[in-house]
């Protein structure tokens, strides 16, 4: 089922503040404001042919998101592939690679940085599945695959796949700590829709 924009804000905005989206919220937070720009633009990105009035306004709303993205010291271009119900607690530091492939309800936390090994090619990069918790400080270093529903702990360094679901990986280098690991999403605005 393919969400509409609006859709995807409300999701993002609920996993990130707990609340159903609130305008006043867009005025008065940067991080509201860094995410639902980012889904704008994520969406004009994906337009193919462009009239020359949403260049302008879509270079404009670059430009600041550009400026957001500097005061958080983040680099999350807006090319990237990333679905709905993406939660920043702390977006700090974060680096992600704009060919990096991320499913729906992800978590990453501060200093996280998920980019490519040279010498395995330059667009070789991580494919992660839906729901899973970016742990602190975290090294995802492609290509590498990572199953749904994995929690990956904080300071870990990923240079391999794990493409089983529900696991923990930790370490440096990032190994299986347990199978069978269950994670809840929080998300009430999915269950609600889907009731």
């Amino acid at each position: 089922m393919k969400l509409s924009l609006k859709e995807i804000i409300k999701i993002d905005y609920y996993r990130n503040f707990g609340t159903e989206f609130k305008v006043i919220k867009f005025f008065f937070n940067k991080k509201a404001r860094l995410l639902i720009l980012f889904r704008i633009l994520q969406c004009f990105y994906k337009i193919k042919k462009i009239n020359f009035l949403l260049k302008i306004v879509r270079k404009v709303l670059r430009l600041y998101y550009n400026k957001l993205q500097f005061e958080f010291k983040i680099e999350i271009l807006p090319e990237t592939q990333i679905k709905e119900g993406l939660y920043l607690p702390h977006p700090q530091n974060i680096i992600i690679n704009p060919n990096t492939i991320i499913g729906k309800n992800c978590t990453i936390l501060q200093d996280v940085t998920i980019g490519n090994n040279n010498y395995k090619g330059l667009n070789n990069l991580a494919i992660l599945g839906d729901s899973i918790s970016i742990g602190a400080g975290t090294k995802i270093i492609g290509p590498v695959i990572i199953g749904s529903n994995t929690i990956i702990g904080a300071n870990s360094v990923v240079v391999k796949s794990f493409e089983n679901p529900n696991q923990i990986i930790a370490g440096n280098p990032a190994k299986l700590i347990r199978k069978e690991a269950n994670m809840y999403v929080h998300n009430q605005y999915l269950r609600e829709k889907n009731e």
